[in-house]
């Protein structure tokens, strides 16, 4: 079979499986959007299994420095700019950290994991809060993590569809 087939094939029928548990028995510890981002984020970093051990560090590292930055805007008031500084100063850091330290290279991953992050807290109600921080990010990063896995196995599905 082709192999841009088979990965549609792959792609379409594990999205319908992800979607039916996300949405279904692991509701309450998932997030379907971020799934699908760490997902994206898979074939981004390669599509293979150095892939996904460096976009799956990257995005921790991003939720990490996601963290750090909404306890720094929690605790570390600079008047009106507050937020816009401390976003600035960690990627700052993000991004030199990428850029030198070599398993922390996969700086879009860092993003992905970092932008998740702030996108499930601004966009939910009181969850950008010093207490709920720790809980947002674990549900990010474990989003994230399983959208990547079934990165994987989409494109181990489609090698092996690819050879029958």
């Amino acid at each position: 079979m082709p192999s841009s087939i088979a990965l549609s094939l792959s792609v379409g029928v594990l999205s319908g499986i992800a979607t039916w548990l996300v949405l279904g028995p692991l509701s309450a510890f998932l997030l379907l959007w971020a799934a699908f981002i760490g997902w994206g984020c898979f074939f981004h970093s390669g599509g293979t299994m150095d892939g996904l051990k460096s976009g799956a560090i990257g995005n921790v590292f991003g939720v990490i420095c996601a963290v750090i930055t909404a306890m720094l805007i929690f605790n570390v008031n600079l008047g009106a700019l507050t937020a816009a500084i401390w976003v600035g100063v960690v990627v700052i850091g993000l991004v030199y950290i990428g850029a030198t330290v070599s398993i922390m290279g996969n700086i879009p991953a860092a993003v992905y994991g970092f932008a998740s992050t702030f996108a499930y807290v601004l966009q939910t109600p009181d969850k950008f809060t010093a207490d709920a921080i720790m809980p947002a990010a674990i549900l990010v990063v474990s989003s994230l993590i399983v959208g990547q896995l079934f990165g994987f196995a989409s494109g181990t599905l489609a090698g092996k569809l690819t050879k029958s």
